[in-house]
């Protein structure tokens, strides 16, 4: 009896102490000169009381395993590892129920807008298997983390962490209870915050847009984020190129770096000896701009020509890998699709 009684008072007093260590840290955190800085610029540009900022944060808690998820990327693979992973048999009979169960939004979507169908799918199957996978990681403690535990790119992820604050104030969602990636981006399409205040589609006027479940806002908002981006209607997105001689290693863009807007013409990389490949050669207008990308293939380095609107994808995730996983794979859809129609 003494020992069932004393094991219930320790465990009373490693409950207290624990308690009371979660609100000494907590305090602790928001009292740093980084973090009351952020509390004060996001209450002043958001128009919220800085103890409601504050009161969030101290309900946050920070998580190793985003780091750790962050220095080791998809995106750092060869390109040969990481289109097997993205550009998948899965993922096109996936884009295919997606497209037959939402065909008459995706074509509302394509006349209003011009953004091809496959090309939003493709963007929704990469990100997230068409819904199937959204995320597992507290929102609030991801951006928390990374805003002030990695340092590197703090002021990206303070700036997005005080717009999830605003996001889920404005459209009265729960901040304690959204899931998302390693990284904060949420939803079907997987928008950072930011992206959710400023490109997000309330389609049918419900009063907030609902990039979880809600397929029309999911199309609708990936559209206008790649409009708002600066698609071009009816513009290609890649091809092979052709090469000849050594001058194109000038202008070679190594598809591991970070994209870069291409602002050479097609006319242009012609004197680097930079073409279309052979079947090609009239299909493009030589006044577009182009970049000469370099990925890593199987059996050797493979050449494309990356136009603008392969650019605008690299907005939605800074990589070349993953603008070319997104087109590769949308041609996949939409060949199925044809085929699906035709049939």
């Amino acid at each position: 009896m003494k020992q069932r009684i004393k094991i219930i008072v320790l465990l009373t007093f490693s409950l207290f102490f624990t308690l009371f260590g979660n609100i000494a840290f907590a305090n602790s955190f928001t009292s740093q000169p980084a973090v009351k800085e952020f509390i004060n610029h996001t209450a002043k540009k958001y128009g919220y009381p800085p103890k409601y900022i504050t009161s969030l944060l101290e309900r946050s808690h920070f998580n190793r395993e985003v780091i750790i998820k962050m220095e080791h990327p998809y995106e750092a693979l060869p390109w040969h590892e990481y289109v097997k992973k993205f550009v998948t048999p899965e993922r096109v009979s996936g884009g295919m129920n997606y497209w037959s169960r939402s065909s008459k939004l995706i074509s509302w979507e394509e006349k209003e807008h011009g953004i091809p169908g496959s090309i939003i799918l493709a963007i929704v199957g990469i990100e997230s298997k068409y819904g199937q996978n959204m995320g597992h990681f507290n929102v609030l403690n991801t951006l928390t983390t990374l805003a002030f535990r990695y340092p590197s790119r703090s002021k990206f992820f303070q700036s997005e962490l005080g717009a999830f604050i605003a996001m889920t104030r404005a459209y009265h969602i729960p901040p304690l209870t959204v899931l998302g990636s390693y990284a904060g981006a949420m939803g079907q399409c997987q928008f950072m915050p930011s992206s959710y205040l400023h490109y997000a589609v309330d389609f049918q006027g419900k009063g907030r847009p609902d990039l979880f479940k809600d397929k029309a806002d999911v199309i609708f908002s990936v559209g206008n984020y790649l409009r708002q981006n600066g698609w071009k209607i009816d513009e290609p997105i890649a091809t092979p190129a052709h090469l000849s001689g050594i001058e194109y290693r000038k202008i070679l863009k190594d598809g591991s770096g970070y994209p870069v807007e291409p602002v050479m013409t097609l006319h242009q990389l012609a004197r680097y000896g930079v073409t279309p490949a052979q079947g090609h050669l009239n299909a493009f207008n030589p006044g577009l701009t182009a970049n000469l990308i370099k990925l890593r293939g199987a059996h050797g380095p493979e050449y494309w020509i990356a136009f603008h609107n392969f650019y605008v994808i690299t907005t939605y995730n800074a990589s070349d890998l993953y603008a070319m996983a997104v087109y590769q794979l949308s041609e996949k859809l939409q060949q199925a699709w044809e085929k699906k129609q035709a049939a």
